[in-house]
């Protein structure tokens, strides 16, 4: 992932000058993930997908416990967690080109390509054109570091995820934490709950004390 510009110039050199310029509030830095944006990438995925990545990035559970909370072998559980980092990264492709898609030309164009970028599948001609808006846009850089390091912007989002709030409710129900697991002999249960009810069985959110870990 390189351009010429002046000498190489790649995606970690451009980090490292937004960084020097927005210290503590640039692309991929602690606290910079937006909850909105994470939550509509997983709310894009099915409840399982969701699940294992929380496990993973989130509370750093190993192949053993992701298994037995899906009830499956841990080398199937390995398989579906690379299908849902797959999925995860796809699904946050997605959002940030929505929601870009009335933005500046060159942002609208960035964010539509990120999904072929990230797997180098974009031509040489337009990842030099693509380079040269992305290295300096930070907002552009922000949903390449969501696309690219999924599993850090679930992690850095997790305690918004979890402390809820009105704008993180409007795109569906989520699974955060251990109330989003089912063991195999639940799964005709919906065990989402969510501040405004599960959208797959209509069933209402359930009240949480303060000590619980809620899904939102």
């Amino acid at each position: 992932m390189t351009i010429s510009r002046d000498g190489a110039y790649t995606i970690g050199e451009a980090l490292a000058a937004m960084r020097a310029l927005a210290h503590g509030r640039a692309p991929g830095e602690d606290g910079t993930a937006d909850p909105d944006v994470v939550r509509a990438a997983l709310a894009g995925l099915g409840h399982d997908d969701q699940l294992v990545l929380w496990l993973r990035h989130v509370e750093v559970a190993d192949d053993s416990t992701i298994a037995d909370s899906l009830g499956v072998a841990p080398d199937e559980a390995q398989r579906r967690l690379r299908g849902a980092e797959r999925a995860l990264r796809s699904s946050f492709a997605d959002v940030h080109a929505r929601a870009a898609a009335h933005a500046s030309g060159a942002c609208a164009a960035t964010r539509a390509s990120l999904a072929e970028y990230v797997r180098h599948r974009v031509p040489s001609g337009r990842r030099r054109v693509l380079e040269e808006h992305l290295f300096g846009c930070q907002e552009c850089m922000r949903a390449f570091v969501d696309v690219r390091q999924s599993g850090w912007a679930v992690r850095d989002a997790a305690a918004a995820l979890l402390a809820g709030g009105a704008g993180l409710t409007a795109a569906g129900p989520i699974v955060a934490g251990p109330a989003g697991r089912r063991r195999r002999a639940d799964r005709p249960r919906c065990s989402l709950r969510a501040v405004r009810g599960c959208g797959r069985c209509g069933r209402h959110a359930e009240a949480a004390g303060p000590a619980a870990r809620p899904t939102v």
